[in-house]
């Protein structure tokens, strides 16, 4: 006989899991990572941020207590209810490569997932019977969840309209691509990782072509550049022996790197910042004088932001791909940020790094993501959705 005080949900897993125990055998999707995110989906959407609707639903709760503080509010966020996950009958796995600090990961595809929820607070119950489908469909668990590992639906999410519904319930526009028949997973992963690469890096498997972020900052008026140039500059300048060493490719193409109308002269920005900002960038050196790199770190003037996940979040659905555009936060606008060479000291000050310059970010009047998207994916099998086309 089934408990009244516990739901069952069967999943379907659209991509590879990347676990971080992902050498542990059995490793499968955490409750210690759903069910926080479970609970913020549930207060944002379902309570509507609405303490008074949740407050009694809490962990700990206690009617009599007027006042908390600022310690136990926090701890008192999770709503009270277990979860437990079970996973079985592993279909496939598939060892991903480059995957951080780490040489390899390996991916992991479930045949069965069942979540089992538990709680005696049968308006939770309700709730979470509600909202778990749009749940699953907008959230991707695991490592590297924002490049599309661990997509999972409810088995009963099966049509493309109704996922497409409840991407609509966060985001007001994404785009999607339809994937040729028959391409595994780790192929799905691997067109992800080519369109991320076209949209914010080098391309090296195209004859090292520019970014889709570099073209589009380039026709703003006035246009814009990016940090890469700048850097090879401050390298050039103030530490010759250096720059001497970086392999060609890294050295600046003035026709390439900049944009220089007659008539304007361009600006330089850190605008790789704002699809995802990293701790440092890394140039290949000749390997001369035992320099086979060096590291560029960049840190925030103000001290307060170490790292900025990208806001662009790959889903995978059936054959198709969606690209998730998240808010870009404010405090990531008209931002200045440090540009320090490690390891080598400045020529004229003491230390043992070297300061090259400042650079801000774009502001949010220079750059508009959908914009941005419209550009870089234009005429190369990406749709726009909005809610007309549902």
């Amino acid at each position: 006989m089934t408990s009244p005080f516990k739901r069952e949900f069967h999943l379907k897993q659209h991509s590879h899991l990347l676990h971080f125990q992902y050498q542990q055998a059995g490793a499968c999707l955490r409750a210690t990572e759903l069910k926080p995110k479970l609970d913020r989906f549930l207060i944002e959407h379902h309570f509507e941020n609405d303490k008074s609707r949740y407050e009694k639903l809490l962990i700990g709760y206690i009617e009599s207590k007027k006042k908390e503080d600022e310690e136990d509010d926090n701890q008192k966020k999770a709503l009270n209810y277990k979860v437990s996950i079970q996973s079985s009958n592993s279909l496939n796995s598939y060892e991903y490569k480059g995957m951080g600090g780490n040489s390899a990961r390996t991916g992991i595809l479930y045949q069965k997932t069942k979540i089992s929820v538990f709680s005696y607070e049968k308006e939770l119950l309700v709730a979470i019977e509600e909202w778990m489908e749009p749940f699953l469909a907008l959230h991707n668990f695991g490592f590297r969840q924002s490049k599309g590992f661990g997509c999972f639906t409810l088995e009963k999410t099966t049509k493309q309209k109704s996922f497409e519904k409840f991407l609509h319930i966060r985001f007001p526009y994404f785009w999607r691509y339809q994937l040729r028949p028959g391409l595994g997973k780790k192929d799905a992963y691997l067109f992800i990782q080519e369109e991320y690469i076209k949209l914010k890096r080098m391309n090296e498997r195209h004859q090292r072509k520019k970014p889709k972020i570099f073209e589009y900052m380039k026709g703003q008026k006035p246009p814009i550049t990016w940090e890469k140039a700048r850097i090879k500059d401050a390298l050039q300048k103030d530490h010759p022996k250096i720059f001497e060493h970086l392999l060609r490719e890294n050295r600046p193409d003035n026709n390439l790197e900049r944009s220089e109308p007659a008539k304007e002269e361009a600006k330089f920005q850190y605008i790789r910042a704002l699809l995802g900002l990293a701790e440092h960038n890394e140039y290949r050196m000749d390997g001369s004088g035992g320099l086979k790199k060096i590291q560029i770190k960049i840190d925030d003037k103000a001290g307060n932001i170490k790292r900025f996940q990208s806001p662009l979040q790959f889903k995978i659905f059936q054959n198709f791909v969606y690209i998730l555009p998240h808010p870009i936060p404010s405090e990531m606008f008209d931002r200045k940020f440090k540009f320090i060479l490690k390891g080598v000291p400045s020529p004229d000050k003491e230390g043992r790094d070297s300061e090259l310059f400042e650079l801000s970010t774009p502001s949010a009047d220079e750059f508009s993501m959908e914009a941005f998207l419209k550009h870089a994916l234009k005429g190369s099998g990406w749709e726009k959705r909005e809610p007309r086309n549902v």
